[in-house]
């Protein structure tokens, strides 16, 4: 039976002593470089860098943003300030999100776009080809609903009535 290895446990233990783990110093520095620039990468706001940020340190975020090559600092300032991005320097990128992350500087944010104005919407009436129709001079009106005719005398409200009194026979 497979047993679950808890490596988070593991990890704070090889932390916690350093001398008992002396050959792993090395693959432990390039695995926690690894680690970091991937949860860094799929940060999806600016909280979840600060979090990442004062978990580790201002030294740590700063080592971190000198490990991403120059396209991954580029992308994550523009997603996580969209609004400067554009117009920061590629030199002062790094800069800018270590200030992100470390909370002295805020991401700017856009301005509210406007709402485009909408023609006002057709009635029923003038959407449906009969009414057009049947308002053009010289055609006859539309025929009534149900499409039969109504028994001499009857009024509208009693079409039924009327139609079914002339099959009767006395």
């Amino acid at each position: 039976m497979p047993t679950h290895l808890d490596s988070q446990g593991v990890l704070v233990a090889i932390a916690g002593h350093p001398a008992a783990f002396p050959d792993l110093k090395a693959d432990i520095a390039t695995m926690v470089q690894k680690l970091l620039v991937k949860q860094v990468k799929k940060c999806k706001g600016v909280g979840m860098l600060r979090a990442v940020a004062s978990a580790i340190g201002r030294e740590a975020t700063v080592h971190m943003a000198d490990v991403l090559n120059d396209k991954e600092v580029a992308a994550l300032v523009k997603a996580l300030d969209k609004v400067r991005a554009p117009s920061i320097e590629p030199a002062s990128l790094r800069a800018h999100l270590v200030k992100l992350a470390s909370g002295e500087m805020e991401p700017e944010t856009p301005a509210p776009k406007r709402a485009a104005r909408k023609a006002p919407a057709k009635g029923l009436m003038e959407q449906t080809s009969a009414f057009a129709e049947s308002h053009l001079p010289g055609t006859p009106p539309p025929a009534p609903a149900g499409g039969g005719r109504r028994a001499a005398g009857a009024s509208p409200a009693e079409p039924k009535a009327a139609a079914s009194s002339r099959g009767r026979r006395r």
